[in-house]
């Protein structure tokens, strides 16, 4: 529906590798839907989207 589930994380601003685990759930905390999501990374100079599958 190309609606914002969650932001994980914001204005990191160090450099190298970074882990960010979701826990399946929207900004308010609730459980979302299993179903297939679009993951943006975003660093400024570039971007990238990829499908994840959330089962349950």
């Amino acid at each position: 529906m190309g609606r914002v589930v969650r932001t994980l994380l914001r204005n990191r601003s160090v450099s190298g590798s970074c882990v960010v685990d979701w826990d399946g759930r929207n900004d308010r905390g609730a459980e979302v839907a299993a179903g297939i999501y679009i993951v943006r990374l975003d660093n400024g100079k570039q971007a990238v989207a990829r499908k994840l599958v959330l089962t349950r």
